[in-house]
């Protein structure tokens, strides 16, 4: 039943006939019997099963070759998926979504809503169910006495840190490690062909770009910019996760500043996912460019109008009926903000009747 015995042979006499018998009297002679070996095969075939055995081999077969999906990992065999809040369960959920368009996601949680813990989230399904290479970066201070314990108690199984470092798919850093000498340069650059995910802590410390020296050989680039290299994805793509209560700190170029480590300071990156066709946008004032957006936001330059055109607009909202009522307001007061149309602006404005 396990083995077989081949024979070719060509018969022309008498004499191949007398062999070829007793090379099969031989073979007869060892042989032993298997019939109940036979039966106990094919009765496997023909015996009755209950309907419940069929259906249970029907959904065995069927789900043999099935993966699970993102939700039934979450569900099923994510650790941290039961230990966070609805709240967070949506804001991971948020940033895989974001970050599958994009590249690139912010979590901008006040201080005290588990930013951390939906890190750990992040962490572990991006390592776990889709195999990713992830690199987290912290300040030292929230990596020595936040993060790493998080780690040990919480993702034991994935490990990065300390003594679980070997062979895992998650590498931890601090901040200040980016303009460390020694063997650091050449492992960000490993990470630079490796990691597929990186996620930062505190990511406002990344506010300020700084100076790019080091091009021409003068002085260090700054840490900015050295995170900015490890994140070039035309090395190797990669998804890049945000966590900051105070994405703004004292100017709306603090955020765009941050979001360029992903979009790679390209201005029409949003153009065809959001609508914003330049992210870089202007304020006009008496028909030429005056300030940019992040210019016009200052208490120098824009605050004060910024509140009073606001104030205005809010008042011309309150006693507007519906939106055609308030457009015509709105450009009454602002007619500078008319479309340009080969007809007059009174015109344009009786349209709106």
């Amino acid at each position: 039943m396990t083995k077989n015995i081949e024979l070719n042979v060509q018969i022309q006499s008498a004499r191949e006939v007398t062999q070829l018998q007793e090379w099969f009297e031989a073979h007869w002679t060892e042989a032993a019997d298997v019939t109940d070996h036979i039966f106990e095969a094919i009765s496997r075939h023909v015996r009755l099963y209950s309907p419940f055995d069929v259906y249970t081999k029907a959904l065995q077969e069927f789900f043999r070759g099935h993966e699970l999906t993102a939700t039934e990992w979450d569900e099923t065999r994510s650790k941290m998926f039961p230990k966070i809040d609805r709240y967070q369960k949506e804001a991971y959920w948020a940033l895989m979504k974001i970050a599958r368009q994009h590249s690139g996601a912010f979590l901008c949680d006040g201080v005290g809503l588990g930013k951390t813990f939906v890190g750990l989230m992040l962490i572990e399904r991006l390592v776990l169910h889709e195999g990713k290479r992830a690199v987290l970066f912290a300040p030292k201070a929230a990596k020595d006495a936040v993060w790493e314990p998080h780690l040990r108690e919480y993702l034991p199984h994935i490990g990065g840190v300390g003594g679980n470092a070997d062979f895992s798919n998650l590498a931890v850093f601090s901040h200040t490690d980016l303009g460390r000498k020694g063997e650091f340069p050449e492992r960000f650059r490993r990470i630079a062909e490796l990691a597929d995910v990186v996620i930062i802590d505190e990511a406002h410390h990344f506010r300020n770009p700084g100076g790019r020296r080091g091009v021409d050989g003068e002085g260090v680039p700054s840490r900015y910019y050295q995170l900015y290299d490890l994140l070039d994805s035309s090395v190797r793509p990669k998804s890049l996760f945000m966590l900051t209560a105070t994405p703004i700190n004292n100017r709306i170029s603090d955020f765009r500043h941050m979001a360029e480590l992903f979009t790679r300071r390209d201005e029409a990156y949003f153009a065809r996912t959001l609508g914003v066709n330049n992210l870089r946008p202007v304020v006009y004032a008496g028909g030429r460019r005056k300030y940019r957006l992040h210019q016009f936001l200052t208490d120098q330059v824009g605050l004060p109008a910024l509140r009073q055109h606001l104030w205005q607009t809010i008042g011309i909202g309150g006693a507007s009926r519906d939106k055609t009522e308030f457009e015509r307001g709105f450009y009454r007061a602002f007619p500078e903000a008319i479309p340009k149309q080969d007809s007059d602006q009174f015109d344009f404005l009786d349209q709106l009747k």
